[in-house]
This record gives C-alpha cells, sequence and structure tokens, in this order.
C-alpha cells in the first residue's frame, strides 16, 4: 500500500537521503517519525522526486564491508571448479573453522562472476530415479537416515564458540542451534538486558575486546550517524565522545 507522506516526512528524506544508503534512511526515518515504512517505500519516494543519495558505487563498501578476506576469496576462486555450492560451502567452513550457508556462496559467486561449471538442470526425455515411487524412497536410503535421538558430528555443545564471516564471535547458548553474540551476553551479565532496537558496540574497534569498559550500548539510530560521521574510534573514551555527538547530530536533525 503507497504511503502518503506529509510535508515533514518528504523533507526529512530529501535533508537527509545524501550520502547514506536507502537502507541506513529507513532506519533513521522509522527511529525518527516511530514508523514502519519499509525500504523499497522510501527508495520508491526517492525516485518519483528523482532524489539520490549521490553515493559512489565504488565507495558503498564504507557502508557494507566486505564479507570476506583476501584469503577466503581465494581459497574460493580457487575450488569453485566442478563442485556444487553445498560441497564449496562444506571445505569453506572445514578450512575456516565457520558456518556460512550455501546461499551466500551462491550470492558471492553471482555477485563475483564465477560459475562453477556444475550443470544441475534437469535434462529433457531423462527419467526421473523416483518415477511411479509416489512417497516411497529408493531401496537402502534407510541407512543414512539419522536415528532418534543421534548425535550429528558436527554437534557443538552449548557453550562453545564460534566466529562468524564479519569476524564476530558467538555463543552457543541452548539447544539445538541457537547461538548469540558474545559481546551482548559480556554487556547484559554486567548491565541487564539490552532493549529492543540496541546492539553493542566495540569501543576499541577490535571485535576480540570483550573488556566490559569496551562495550558501549547504542541504538541503531545512533550507530548510523556514528558510521555516517566516522565518530567510532580506536579508543573507547574517543567512541564516547563520538555517541555524545551522534546524539547531538539526531536532535539538530530533529528540530530541522
Amino acid at each position: 500500500m503507497a504511503h502518503r507522506y506529509t510535508d515533514a516526512e518528504f523533507n526529512f528524506i530529501k535533508n537527509n537521503c545524501k550520502g547514506i544508503t536507502t537502507y541506513e534512511l529507513t532506519e533513521i526515518f522509522n527511529k525518527h517519525f516511530n514508523s514502519e515504512l519499509t525500504r523499497s517505500q522510501i527508495k520508491n519516494c526517492m525516485t518519483r522526486h528523482r532524489l539520490t543519495s549521490d553515493i559512489d558505487r565504488k565507495k558503498l563498501s564504507v557502508f557494507h564491508p566486505k564479507k570476506y578476506t583476501e584469503e577466503q576469496v581465494n581459497f574460493i576462486r580457487d575450488n569453485v571448479k566442478g563442485k556444487t555450492t553445498k560441497k564449496i560451502a562444506e571445505i569453506f567452513n572445514i578450512k575456516f573453522e565457520l558456518d556460512i550457508k550455501e546461499s551466500q556462496i551462491k550470492s558471492f559467486l553471482g555477485n563475483n562472476g564465477l560459475s562453477n561449471g556444475v550443470d544441475c538442470k534437469f535434462k529433457n526425455g531423462s527419467t526421473p530415479f523416483n518415477k511411479g515411487m509416489k512417497g516411497v524412497c529408493p531401496k537402502g536410503s534407510e541407512k543414512g537416515w539419522f536415528k532418534k535421538g543421534t548425535i550429528p558430528p558436527n554437534h557443538r555443545e552449548v557453550g562453545s564458540e564460534r566466529v562468524t564471516v564479519d569476524g564476530y564471535t558467538e555463543v552457543k547458548v541452548a539447544e539445538p542451534n541457537k547461538w548469540k553474540l558474545k559481546q551482548r551476553i559480556i554487556w547484559e551479565e554486567h548491565n541487564g538486558n539490552i532493549p529492543k532496537g540496541y546492539l553493542v558496540l566495540f569501543g576499541d574497534k577490535n571485535k576480540l575486546n570483550f573488556a566490559p569498559d569496551n562495550l558501549i550500548l547504542v541504538s541503531r539510530a545512533q550507530l548510523v550517524t556514528l558510521n555516517k560521521n566516522k565518530l567510532i574510534q580506536n579508543n573507547a573514551e574517543l567512541t564516547r565522545t563520538g555517541v555524545i555527538i551522534a546524539d547531538l547530530y539526531c536532535k539538530i536533525s530533529g528540530r530541522k
């Protein structure tokens, strides 16, 4: 359903769209007006009024950092030929002790113009192996079924840690597969529950420094302003000062 923008809403988009992505603009818009518009609605409004963010496409990595290290990229390039995306994801996770999904590998290949050369399409005229076997599994396949109560070989115990492709540490907090960011766990241990819409920032940018005084609680709107104005420093105290400055920017923007 189309949204009818008020003058205040339109002026907010017009005054804040430069230099940030539509994802970030949608976030601060909804925060400012306590609304729930989608990115598509914001983007359509900008298109109708010929508004642009003026972001150089080559510099979008400032807003969307690369998920893969150079070593990981080269590994995928060297192992892509002749393997399915499922197999690539499997050997990638073993190599780098990660847990990325097959869909992430597919996206990487598509975004980088890579092809594994594997044709998985069903050929015309071919007869499927299970034709006429509705509801029946091939004989012998039951040998590979997991028995009830069987623990898979890649099972991780509660309390185990893993590192995501973005470099963040996650801790398994419950079965069967519930994980939580380690910085959130530590912050909550010292300060209580984290409010909805807030996240924990590393004050010195070091994703392995879990010292309580290095963890800073910020809202998503504050984070957008911090990133936009490059206020996150390599020093936790300077970053805290940056959060205060970000709040001032938000108040000034709100008054405008």
